[in-house]
């Protein structure tokens, strides 16, 4: 078996290996929320370059996919551009099976993770009661 530091320094994507050896850091140290957050992070930098990727090599859904995405980015960090990229983060799993980054499989565990990282940053969605359960083996 590979080790995740090993796993890690492979990831093509300097900005997605970076949130990802910060998540690893997290879990390790026992900030498993933050390690969940970062985690999903990572997913969406890394699937977002990869959409650019696709698109430079000319793939039509993918030049359009980034234009929607440059087009948040130009707002900044206003409420305009936040709700942009929250659609565009709400369909990105989606997109990226369209565009054969990833298959259903993928999607389904990538969808997981978008689910725990929710739950993780928006402790509302359950009941005060209730807290998410982030032990390291879950």
């Amino acid at each position: 078996m590979i080790a995740v530091d090993t796993q890690i320094q492979e990831v093509w994507n300097p900005e997605t290996r970076t949130l990802a050896t910060e998540a690893w850091q997290c879990y390790n140290s026992g900030a498993v929320r933050a390690s969940i957050t970062i985690t999903w992070t990572a997913v969406t930098t890394d699937l977002i370059a990869k959409i650019g990727s696709l698109a430079d090599d000319g793939d039509r859904d993918a030049i359009d996919l980034r234009e929607e995405i440059e087009k948040a980015q130009d707002h900044g960090l206003t409420p305009q551009g936040t709700s942009a990229m929250q659609r565009i983060e709400n369909k990105l799993l989606d997109s990226a099976q369209l565009l054969e980054l990833i298959d259903s499989v993928d999607k389904r565990a990538l969808e997981r993770i978008r689910e725990d990282r929710n739950l993780c940053v928006h402790p509302s969605l359950r009941g005060l009661d209730a807290p998410l359960s982030t032990a390291a083996e879950n």
